[in-house]
């Protein structure tokens, strides 16, 4: 190889080796050097996810962890509040690639009054059982499911439906949306 073919390939791969590098960097820093928002709690790992697992859990936001709650029929929010409840199912692909934004969300506003819950139907599933009856409950058709409630005086008195996958950003103007409406 002659010294200026060198040189013009070294012109190609030095420009290339800078772009992967900076995409390299952008990508890092977007997903994993994101430093924690205001509200998020020191305590709290950032590798907290949802069980996908078949059960119903709501997030102790004093322990970090997705607690278990058993049901008898249908789970249903028992006081006044928001709730920001997830639909999914073990064995769905999108619903693995939905859970680390949704926990990413509840990591990072573990302060704000909203509930979190998450329904999963997965191994151990026997027709008729709580999980079944709730997805029911609350007209589940597709998974991940992303659904706001809002209950006054014990009832609920508005809800806001997203079925399928929402990145980050979506996910937050989905709640904000919400929450700005009254």
């Amino acid at each position: 190889m002659t010294l200026k073919n060198l040189q013009k390939v070294v012109l190609i791969i030095i420009p290339i080796l800078v772009l992967i590098s900076v995409i390299f960097i952008l990508f890092h820093a977007q997903n994993y050097g994101s430093k924690p928002t205001a509200s998020t709690s020191a305590t709290c790992p950032t590798n907290v996810s949802i069980p996908l697992k078949h059960g119903i859990f709501i997030f102790n936001k004093n322990k970090c962890i997705w607690e278990p709650i058993k049901v008898r029929q249908y789970w249903t929010p028992e006081k006044d509040g928001i709730y920001l409840l997830v639909f999914m199912q073990e064995w769905c692909g999108a619903c693995h690639v939905y859970e680390p934004t949704f926990s990413k969300y509840v990591l990072e506003h573990m302060n704000s009054k909203i509930t979190y819950v998450a329904i999963c139907l997965g191994k151990g599933w026997k027709p008729g059982d709580s999980v079944e009856k709730t997805f029911y409950r609350w007209g589940i058709k597709a998974t991940p499911t992303t659904i706001l409630v809002k209950v006054e005086n014990g009832k609920t008195s508005r809800t806001s439906i997203f079925e399928g996958v929402m990145s980050y950003e979506k996910l937050d103007n989905f709640i904000k949306k919400f929450l700005e409406s009254g």
